[in-house]
């Protein structure tokens, strides 16, 4: 197996496009086609904005705070359990951002942090350009092999929009709820990966 086919199975199973699709048509559903077109691109550009920070400049930052890489995922999980939390109860629809003030919200949280570029990937991110340098292998290859997996959940999430328009609302909602409950479970895994790791 190639070291860009190991780096774009590694980023593409922590994104799940699928599921993140799943969850961006259920914030979305108030909201035209246009408006989450919008939005998914917006979210798409600062997902890789983000990753290509933390790849390059972010290790350097954190370990200057004294951050570490296991509070970082402790904190993304507390943040996707909020957003997981909401989803199951409902939240997401009786609070559901408007048209002037979404690309504000749900672009950036939480479809490009943490859904897109969460504390998984970006830890996954920076190790893939670790192991790149030792191997004495192009860091041009895990850069493009984020961009793959980032354009694929982009056009996922165009999808979403589409399937919307067809299965309606009422349905959307309660996938969305459904998506909440592995989300949290996700959510959880963040933060016993983080705890596991600090503590091993």
């Amino acid at each position: 197996m190639s070291f860009f086919t190991t780096v774009f199975i590694t980023i593409f199973t922590i994104v799940d496009p699928l599921g993140t699709s799943a969850v961006f048509a259920g914030l979305t559903s108030k909201l035209s086609t246009k408006e989450t077109y919008k939005i998914a691109l917006q979210a798409t550009v600062i997902a890789v904005a983000v990753l290509l920070f933390f790849g390059f400049i972010g290790k350097i930052v954190l370990e200057h705070m004294g951050i570490s890489s296991e509070a970082f995922k402790v904190a993304g999980g507390l943040l996707l359990f909020y957003t997981a939390f909401r989803m199951v109860l409902g939240g997401h629809e009786k609070n559901a951002p408007s048209v002037s003030d979404t690309s504000n919200t749900i672009a950036v949280f939480p479809m490009a942090i943490p859904l897109m570029a969460g504390p998984g990937c970006a830890t996954a991110f920076i190790l893939l350009l670790e192991t790149a340098q030792a191997q004495e292998t192009s860091s041009l290859m895990v850069v493009l092999a984020m961009l793959a997996v980032e354009l694929i959940t982009l056009l996922t999430l165009l999808t979403a929009t589409r399937i919307k328009d067809y299965v309606g609302n009422g349905v959307l909602s309660i996938f969305a709820r459904i998506m909440g409950i592995f989300l949290a479970a996700l959510s959880v895994e963040f933060i016993l990966d983080g705890i596991k790791t600090f503590w091993g």
